[in-house]
């Protein structure tokens, strides 16, 4: 497989970033705006942000807190324009370009999104390291001065990272579910492959086990002092920067570090929130899964640290617990403490990269990405274009592979006994009807999904059918994973509580009401069916604004219904 890695930096409106920001004293309205905004006073708020953009227009602030107000109110072009103007105003603000970036992807405008973000990824970088000196020697031997952020782990200036590849099929095939219908299911898939751009967008990932040598780890960032190079992981578009990362790495505390000089320790940290399932079930789980067999086929008894975060959740603790972490002699658990540093000899992180034998190569995006050296600061950006045709934020080594997830899927349904470990042609009754609800979360709650089920209850059809089950995440895990394993229809907005549908059975059908940028093009739960091969849709009449609640109205409501009755 031929891999070229091309060294990227994104477009700069300034060649240089100074030190000291220009932006002026902010005005009295400013504090105001902000006050309203707290209190959840939108219309006060939006009212003296534009008070102070008259009386102060050259402050930046002002504009991000009119763009915040817009976003609370679901305005996102309004919102757009506000952070854009801001980071006009105030080119070092990476909160003004981290906003844009979000409202432009929102918006659909990926270019402009990815743009924003890499800006907002390099002034973050830049104030934590402009004043942390760092010299190293390049692989021609030339001394260079200055830090090298890689988002991808095949570039280093150092031979401190092995790349292992994990191999698919023997995975499969070593645990055991090869069964009939997952060869037909492969056959689809391979089909939609070669017929569906979005489809093989998502379905291009290769797992492989990155091993590193003395590293410095500060949050989810793996630093090879000795290379002056920073490893942001898998997602390539980081989304925090540590904000004592040059404090870290100039002057550690003797009494705020860790020391792992002789047993290996394995992360499955991530740089999102650990307690949101998506991320731990389809990142976290998905790693340590893959981790457990490889361990297994090749018979590796040595004691291992696994460094899992450190906030206690049930989720967390129950997953851990089904897999015998805790229990495992072989493991030794450690929960990573934020406020201090890393230094570990061997690190072992399990990652997953572009397919190379799909096809596509490695290039420019569509957007304009000029090599420039900003201030000793180089970032290695990967962008992946030809057959893929999209400026998005790099999204082929977003999602794990469709594989892993049917793994862990069937790892926990055997852990709880709810299919058999030898595959037989044992089915499971579908007998719920099964509403996903976000009334336990602060945005994309239905408001008035009870009268959704009344109507439901109303509907003849429905109520000598399928008992009504309401999924709010208030259950145990594992009455959780039972719930949709027994729903012969799932509905619900588009949220973390739709991860479990890798649990759902292949005669499923499920309806998800979209954000208003990803009709059609969700990639996180779209992937997971696509990877269990079960009847996904969303439809652009139910889609939601990413930042607010929403009232159904009576069509939108009347077409939930029909949905559910059709499907059964």
């Amino acid at each position: 497989m031929i891999r070229t890695m091309i060294l990227f930096l994104m477009t700069l409106l300034f060649s240089t970033l100074p030190i000291h920001s220009i932006n002026p004293m902010p005005p009295t309205s400013f504090h105001q705006g902000r006050h309203h905004l707290k209190q959840k006073q939108y219309t006060s708020a939006l009212s003296s942000f534009l008070s102070a953009q008259q009386q102060q227009p050259t402050f930046a602030g002002s504009y991000i807190g009119e763009g915040m107000v817009h976003i609370k109110l679901g305005a996102i072009r309004k919102a757009a324009t506000a952070f854009n103007r801001a980071a006009t105003l105030d080119p070092n603000d990476s909160s003004a370009w981290h906003n844009a970036a979000t409202s432009y992807n929102d918006l659909g405008a990926f270019e402009e999104a990815e743009h924003a973000y890499k800006r907002s990824l390099l002034l973050k970088m830049y104030k934590q390291l402009n004043r942390v000196s760092c010299t190293y020697q390049d692989r021609n031997g030339s001394i260079n001065h200055g830090w090298i952020i890689s988002t991808t782990f095949f570039e280093t200036n150092s031979n401190n990272v092995s790349i292992m590849y994990l191999n698919n099929q023997e995975i499969e095939m070593e645990t055991q579910i090869e069964m009939k219908t997952q060869i037909e299911m492969e056959t689809q898939i391979e089909t939609q492959i070669e017929t569906m751009t979005t489809t093989t967008r998502i379905q291009t990932t290769q797992p492989f086990l990155a091993i590193l040598s003395n590293i410095v780890l500060i949050d989810t960032l793996m630093v090879e002092k000795n290379a002056c190079t920073i490893h942001t992981g898998r997602h390539s578009l980081l989304r925090t920067v540590p904000r004592n990362l040059g404090k870290q790495l100039s002057f550690p505390s003797k009494n705020a570090i860790i020391q792992f000089n002789e047993t290996p320790v394995f992360s499955i940290l991530q740089s999102t929130s650990p307690t949101n399932m998506y991320h731990w079930m389809c990142e976290s789980m998905v790693r340590l899964i893959l981790y457990l067999n490889y361990i297994k086929r090749n018979e590796t008894t040595s004691i291992k640290i696994i460094l899992i975060p450190k906030k206690r959740n049930e989720m967390i603790d129950a997953t851990l617990s089904m897999l015998g972490i805790f229990t495992n002699k072989q493991f030794i658990v450690h929960r990573y403490q934020r406020d201090q540093t890393y230094h570990i000899s061997t690190l072992e992180w399990i990652d997953w990269d572009y397919d190379y034998s799909i096809g596509g190569t490695f290039g420019p995006g569509s957007s304009e990405i000029k090599e420039n050296n900003l201030n000793q600061i180089k970032i290695q950006w990967m962008s992946l274009s030809s057959s893929f045709n999209t400026s998005r934020p790099p999204t082929s080594v977003y999602y794990a592979p469709s594989f892993s997830l049917r793994l862990v899927s069937r790892q926990f349904q055997e852990l709880l006994k709810l299919v058999p470990v030898v595959p037989t042609s044992h089915t499971i009754s579908n007998t719920t009807l099964l509403w996903v609800s976000r009334r336990q979360a602060t945005t994309r709650h239905i408001t008035n999904e009870k009268d959704i089920w009344n109507q439901m209850s109303a509907t003849t059809s429905l109520s000598l059918s399928l008992p009504l089950t309401i999924h709010d995440g208030t259950s145990s895990f594992s009455d959780q994973i039972k719930m949709f394993q027994r729903a012969k229809v799932i509905i619900g907005p588009h949220g973390a509580g739709m991860t479990l549908i890798m649990f759902a059975t292949s005669t499923a059908s499920i309806m998800m009401f979209p954000l208003i940028n990803e009709v059609g093009l969700d990639g996180y739960y779209h992937h997971i069916a696509n990877a269990m091969q079960i009847n996904f849709q969303t439809d652009s009449l139910l889609a939601m604004n990413r930042n607010l609640n929403m009232t159904f109205n009576q069509t939108q409501k009347d077409f939930i219904v029909e949905f559910v009755v059709d499907e059964l």
